[in-house]
């Protein structure tokens, strides 16, 4: 088949799709009443079936260029181009999104944050208020405590020094008493 005008190739070609010059197995693969996935043993009865027909230099060049999926499967640069252009929209969407969410929760964190630093000082001088009155009655009942002691020291010091002044004029007197008695 070397040597063949390009349009009984073609002719050949278009007669390998359609079954007509196929084996068995081949013709079941590319039935157009039941086409199925081409797998790898599809492939390979299609590539010996070619290298019968045009020789092994042509049939290897022939299923290069022929991809080992459905066309539909393949991405043209465009498809990718329009996916990437869709998918840095949707990133660039998200993260102004993301954006208005982080600035709108920091908002609602600093509220937050200074209510709480109101009640915290309030809370404080609340407690400054109660301690400073605490301190205040525990001074004032301190004083009276020790006007109090004071009063209770004078008075043994006083009950002391009676006794010690009632002792002393007793032994002056026993003193004199005997002074007298011996003179």
């Amino acid at each position: 088949m070397k040597g063949k005008p390009l349009i009984e190739l073609l002719k050949l070609d278009l007669d390998v799709v359609r079954g007509d010059c196929l084996d068995e197995t081949s013709k079941r693969i590319y039935n157009e009443q039941n086409p199925m996935s081409i797998d790898e043993q599809a492939r390979l009865d299609l590539r010996l079936r070619l290298i019968d027909v045009l020789g092994e230099t042509p049939a290897a060049t022939l299923m290069q260029s022929v991809p080992p999926l459905p066309y539909d499967d393949l991405a043209k640069k465009t498809d990718i181009d329009v996916a990437v252009r869709d998918l840095r929209s949707e990133t660039a969407t998200l993260s102004t999104e993301l954006r208005g969410e982080m600035a709108t929760l920091s908002t609602d964190l600093r509220g937050e944050m200074a209510t709480l630093s109101s009640e915290l000082r309030g809370e404080m001088a609340t407690l400054s208020t109660d301690l400073r009155g605490e301190m205040l009655g525990l001074k004032t009942e301190l004083r009276g405590d020790m006007v109090g002691l004071r009063g209770d020291i004078s008075l043994e010091l006083a009950r002391h020094l009676r006794i010690t002044v009632v002792a002393n004029f007793v032994s002056i007197l026993g003193a004199v008493a005997l002074a007298l008695q011996v003179a």
